[in-house]
């Protein structure tokens, strides 16, 4: 299957692939792998009439596809997301537009996601084993640099998330999901 390595340009298609469950939808099939409808419906608790809508949606604008391949029937049908990610770029949408507006909607939704995770394992950590507890961190930082300097160490950072998340997912080991949120933004001290 090809790699997407285009970001999305079109605001209908940033509007589009980045619904809410749609994006859970793209996020466990790039977790766990191909899926039927009805699975992940369970996953994601929504019927599976709603989830199979979806998930054509996604395949309209190419980011899931079927995977016929994997039936065992013709009734089943299985989907699979298209490597390359939901990537974007605000300046490919000019300020005040629709598509600006999408994406910093969708960045703040991301911010709230990640504060609700941390919140809830801040809450709930002690029903978590000591060897995790004693191992899960929080931390920010500062650097001075330019911005080519943080082109650079973006692509680092973001190699190493991509190293360590495209480790293939096997539910038999002791391996938990940790969730990784980086933001890197200029500010004044």
């Amino acid at each position: 299957m090809e790699q997407r390595t285009e970001p999305v340009k079109d605001p209908a298609v940033l509007k589009a692939v980045t619904h809410p469950l749609r994006m859970r939808l793209y996020g466990l099939l790039n977790t766990y792998g191909p899926s039927t409808a009805s699975t992940l419906a369970g996953r994601v608790g929504e019927a599976v009439a709603k989830v199979s809508y979806h998930l054509h949606q996604l395949a309209r604008f190419g980011f899931v596809a079927e995977a016929p391949e994997l039936a065992t029937d013709g009734r089943e049908r299985w989907w699979q997301s298209v490597p390359g990610g939901i990537r974007w770029d605000d300046s490919a949408f000019p300020e005040g537009s629709e598509g600006r507006a999408i994406s910093q909607a969708v960045k703040a939704d991301t911010v709230r996601r990640f504060l609700t995770l941390l919140d809830t394992y801040q809450r709930d950590q002690e029903a978590w084993p000591p060897a995790w507890r004693d191992r899960a961190f929080s931390t920010n930082s500062r650097i001075r640099v330019t911005p080519d300097e943080l082109d650079e160490f973006t692509t680092e950072l973001l190699a190493l998330f991509t190293k360590w998340g495209d480790r293939p997912v096997d539910e038999s080991d002791d391996r938990q999901f940790v969730y990784l949120s980086a933001h890197a933004f200029p500010y004044v001290p």
